[in-house]
């Protein structure tokens, strides 16, 4: 019965977004769900501490970019949300499966507020502002160009099991007009990550 009611509410309220990722999706030729339970994906996802809240779960406007090119790259963008006590929280998340990737688990997250002021540089300029606006857990090293590339969207969080990747800003909706261009940012810092040395602590 709740679940009936879910749909409902999802209906009535985002089907004016749904139907713009609908849009985006036919005019790019992509293929397009418009929504998939929570617990359907494959197990790794539902191990990522973005999903590991309790409440009913679902992602709508599921954008599919697999490419008929690269069989090794599948890219999905989509609004995970979830509903508990009545209240409703909708991120927007890129998800890439690249498998010839294999960089274990960490997440790289945006410093918020006073904790930016009490970050320290431990070798040069580009380490010295990235260490102020990003943590690594685990900390990791990373090439220049995956520094650079995560600075260009300072509030971007992004996790990575072995070779699946998530990108997204907690609780916030990422704009249809700026879908496209989050995609090729992620596609970017997955290229940028897989040609860096994981092991090195930076």
């Amino acid at each position: 019965m709740f679940e009936d009611l879910i749909s409902i509410y999802d209906n009535f309220t985002k089907n004016e977004r749904t139907q713009s990722l609908s849009r985006l999706a036919y005019e790019n030729q992509l293929q397009f769900i418009k929504r998939e339970p929570f617990g359907e994906q494959q197990t790794r996802l539902k191990e990522f501490k973005l999903f590991d809240k309790k409440g009913v779960k679902r992602l709508l406007g599921i954008i599919d970019f697999k490419s008929q090119e690269r069989s090794d790259l599948h890219i999905r963008f989509y609004d995970f949300i979830i509903t508990k006590d009545l209240e409703t929280k909708v991120t927007s998340v890129v998800e890439i499966h690249h498998s010839t990737v294999n960089a274990g688990y960490f997440m790289i997250k945006p410093l918020k507020g006073l904790s930016k002021l009490f970050r320290r540089s431990r070798r040069g300029d580009l380490n010295s502002i990235f260490d102020k606006n990003f943590k690594t857990i685990p900390p990791i090293s990373l090439s220049t160009q995956a520094m650079e590339t995560l600075l260009e969207n300072p509030k971007i969080t992004v996790e990575c099991r072995e070779d699946l990747f998530i990108f997204y800003m907690r609780n916030q909706q990422i704009k249809i007009s700026e879908v496209l261009n989050i995609i090729d940012f992620a596609e970017e810092l997955v290229h940028w990550i897989n040609v860096a040395p994981y092991n090195d602590i930076v």
